[in-house]
């Protein structure tokens, strides 16, 4: 059995290396990673939990009309029978808008693009080495 001096050097020892670690290891280079996941995993549970909270009530404003302007745009909208046809028919010139935009992009993209399709050389050809080939003579170089 060792002496007791063996037992006590290796304790201190031990906790000279942990103390060592720390100071020069988990501070400097660890513990700003670890922290920076943290905050960012707290961050996106939260912005889970407010996904799943739904949507948040906002208070209506009338910053900048005045009381009577707002009444009066207000009745005017009640009044109006055709509102859900002027609805419609701006869809409608929106879906319009939105499909001359995509044919025109895909005209765009077909112009761009090279007619007819492009061929592969055919390897075995003569004349043309394969990547093989290559690969080989590169070797027999290094030899």
């Amino acid at each position: 059995m060792p002496a007791p001096a063996v037992y006590i050097l290796a304790v201190v020892g031990t906790i000279a290396v942990g103390i060592a670690f720390k100071e020069f290891v988990y501070e400097p280079h660890l513990a700003p990673k670890i922290e920076q996941w943290a905050e960012e995993f707290l961050a996106r549970r939260q912005a889970r939990r407010r996904q799943r909270a739904g949507p948040i009530a906002v208070p209506v404003s009338n910053a900048g009309v005045n009381d009577e302007e707002f009444l009066r745009r207000s009745k005017r909208s009640d009044s109006d029978d055709d509102n859900d046809e002027g609805q419609m028919r701006q869809s409608i010139e929106l879906e319009n808008l939105v499909t001359r935009e995509v044919r025109e992009w895909r005209s765009e993209v077909d112009r761009s693009q090279p007619r007819g399709l492009r061929h592969r050389t055919n390897a075995g050809a003569s004349g043309s080495r394969s990547a093989l080939d290559k690969v080989r003579e590169l070797i027999n170089y290094f030899r």
